[in-house]
């Protein structure tokens, strides 16, 4: 059965494969500003290849760069002393008056983002919801110092937090929800930019009515992190959002290989840290906890030095340490290294106090810090209270491929009223045209939802563009609920661009039954211009001893295309006995080596092999220089290859409005507005060895440009 696989290439998606040789690293890496610069400690770490338990202090250092409002650690503490004090007070009174063993419980609402690229649920980083649920079980315990778990403790200066921790019920939407949010984000890697400039504030929930903890893979710089969080801002100052950072990215991110307990769920887990703490000391990060030694090589006083902890029921320490075994690093000061202490780097197994002053400092924090102390008066924990006739749309995806004059919208329509929903009526447009009434009916229980594939609308030209659809009515009557009857999606279609004056080529590496290949490539016009096929076998010999087979490949095919006539183009590939041409690796047959790849100006844009009896490609030629205007033809890019940094030089010309980069596959990675001359000059640190296109402009008009990332 053929295949139809259409794939966006082009000057926007190329692909090249680059080979680079691991380096010794002799020291630490230059530092970019908003760059995350491990410390000492933790770069030498990841240098050996060990895992980093945290990175929370290297995020506020970086977060303390980008955003100057933010308090130093020093400001923040002089601002959270008294607030301490007059927590220690109250906790204080409650001795005297006998009420310090009724609890007061606090309730934190908590949703976990689990972001994933495809994966089945339970499958790899999608992990199923009673890992989820046994990660909140583990935070209970932990806060809660609950008896006959591994996070009560004897010590004498041992808390109970009296924090719970309750995966959430109501959605923002109002809708039910069991507290997980899966969100699928291929095609990227998660290290510290995309994580902060990308997954977070494309999934974050309100952070004054949840508490956000992401899951995910982390790569690039947060390759062997545990995981890291964002520390409290501090009140009393204009524009919180700034300077608490920004309150799109707050909450705690892991790596999902640390999430969630083999003690009730098994799985892939990284060992030593399998029992769910690292959340628990990330969570402590988030409510003002910071790590017993201070992050400081000193012996310090840790109630009124900067360097240690602000919690002096804790020992002095001069270090982390990163096993079980008693150490004591201040053998000055009183007390052995408190290794059990949830906020030093032991191994999970270790960790099962936190302490009556760390409690208090969690305490103030609640009472007081900017989307913390909101936390304490959400409600969605409980579930929702519907109405009677209550339909949510969504507006999905856009099904198109990069030649066709059509795309199909898909929506998701939700029940969530108390009534069956069995019809509704919803309009349709694009941008300001007049809207098309489309009826659907059918029988949706409470929380049930269908997805829709819309009519098709024509494809609009390469400008950005909104679809719209809003419920005008459902069962015959109004929606209860208006707040989520309407949705809608921007989008563009990035045509990708194969200039018409790049040099195209065909590579193809046949397996040893070259007769069984065949392929065209036909024109705009559906005529073919060019195709080969059959050719001659290779051969392959049976040893009759060893039952092995040796393999001698088919001649190398290679083309070159001459193309001038702007507009799609299919190449069209078949092999007559249904095995592409990489060989299974199975009966003696080895994984082979063979391959087709089409070029442009020697850079990768279309490959394949394992495409049964065939398969058609797309790609589509464009004039890139007929995008060129304002002088933006004037612009380069140096130094190209890049290292950490990437200039745009605009020459005499004004400032381009902003720009955009895509990987190879055409996802956007980053994107920023131009006010200054400074925006001119791009961080790419962290981007990964590969090729890009950087898409810059001003108005309606644009310019595209390919760069290295060496």
């Amino acid at each position: 059965m053929m295949k139809r696989i259409t794939i966006m290439t082009g000057v926007l998606f190329f692909f090249i494969g680059l080979s680079v040789q691991a380096q010794e690293k002799k020291a630490l890496p230059k530092k970019s500003k908003g760059e995350l610069v491990l410390s000492e400690e933790n770069h030498a770490r990841k240098e050996t290849g060990a895992l980093v338990r945290c990175v929370s202090t290297e995020n506020e250092a970086k977060l303390q760069e980008l955003y100057p409002k933010r308090f130093s650690t020093e400001e923040f503490e002089n601002w959270l002393a008294p607030k301490v004090n007059a927590m220690k007070q109250k906790l204080a009174a409650k001795q005297i008056d006998g009420t310090a063993n009724v609890n007061t419980v606090i309730n934190i609402p908590v949703v976990v983002h689990v972001i994933h690229d495809g994966d089945a649920v339970g499958s790899g980083e999608n992990i199923s919801l009673a890992r989820v649920q046994s990660q909140i079980t583990v935070l209970n315990q932990d806060y809660r110092r609950e008896t006959g778990t591994p996070g009560y403790n004897t010590n004498a200066v041992g808390a109970d937090v009296e924090i719970e921790f309750c995966l959430a019920q109501t959605a923002p939407d109002g809708s039910l929800t069991n507290g997980v949010d899966r969100v699928n984000l291929s095609g990227y890697t998660w290290n510290n930019s995309n994580c902060e400039n990308i997954l977070k504030p494309q999934t974050i929930w309100d952070p004054t009515q949840y508490f956000n903890i992401w899951i995910c893979e982390f790569g690039g710089d947060l390759s062997s992190i545990l995981g890291y969080a964002q520390f409290p801002s501090n009140s009393g100052l204009g524009g919180l959002n700034t300077n608490g950072g920004a309150a799109s990215t707050d909450g705690v991110i892991l790596d999902w290989r640390c999430f969630g307990s083999s003690d009730y769920v098994t799985g892939n887990y990284y060992s030593t840290y399998d029992k769910g703490r690292t959340l628990t000391h990330e969570i402590g990060h988030c409510l003002g906890l910071r790590h017993i030694w201070g992050d400081n090589t000193t012996c310090s006083v840790n109630s009124t030095d900067s360097g240690q902890d602000y919690c002096p029921d804790t020992p002095a320490a001069a270090g982390s340490n990163f096993n079980c075994t008693t150490a004591d690093s201040c053998p000055s000061d009183a007390g052995n290294d408190m290794i059990e202490n949830y906020m030093d780097y032991t191994p999970d197994t270790c960790m099962n106090i936190f302490t009556q002053d760390q409690k208090t400092r969690i305490l103030a924090v609640l009472a007081n810090s900017p989307r913390r102390v909101e936390l304490l008066s959400s409600t969605v924990c409980n579930a929702p209270n519907p109405e009677d006739y209550d339909g949510k749309v969504e507006v999905n995806s856009f099904e198109y491929t990069i030649c066709s004059t059509t795309l199909t919208p898909e929506i998701t329509l939700t029940n969530l009223g108390n009534n069956d929903l069995t019809s509704a009526v919803l309009n349709y447009y694009v941008d300001s045209n007049t809207p098309t009434t489309y009826n659907w009916s059918g029988s949706l229980a409470y929380g049930a939802s269908e997805v829709i594939t819309m009519p098709t609308i024509s494809a609009p030209d390469n400008n950005q563009h909104t679809y719209y659809v809003t419920i005008t009515s459902v069962n015959g009557t109004s929606d209860m609920v208006a707040s989520n009857d309407s949705s809608n999606s921007t989008f563009q279609i990035e045509s990708a661009i194969v200039d018409v004056s790049s040099v195209i080529t065909l590579d193809i590496q046949l397996d040893p039954w070259g007769s069984e290949t065949t392929w065209q490539l036909y024109d705009p016009s559906g005529t073919i211009v060019y195709s080969g096929g059959s050719y001659s076998n290779g051969s392959v010999t049976e040893n009759p001893f060893t039952g092995t087979y040796t393999f001698v490949l088919s001649s190398p095919v290679n083309e070159t295309f001459n193309l001038s006539t702007l507009g799609c183009y299919t190449f069209s590939i078949q092999d007559s006995y249904g095995d592409g041409i990489c060989p299974y690796g199975t009966l003696g047959y080895p994984e082979g080596d063979g391959y087709y790849s089409l070029s442009a100006d020697g850079v990768e844009f279309l490959t394949g092999c394992d495409y049964e009896y065939g398969e058609d490609v797309n790609f589509k030629l464009y004039d890139a220089l007929s995008t060129k205007s304002f002088g933006l033809d004037a612009i380069t890019l140096y130094p190209n290859p890049a290292g950490n940094t990437l200039n745009i030089s605009v020459g005499s010309n004004e400032l381009p409005e902003n720009y955009s980069i895509y990987n190879t596959l055409g996802q956007q990675i980053m994107a920023k507005a131009i006010s200054n001359e400074q925006d001119l000059q791009i961080n790419t640190s962290q981007f990964a060895t590969g090729v890009y296109i950087i898409k810059i402009a001003s108005g309606d008009e644009s310019v595209a440009l390919q760069f290295v990332k060496k």
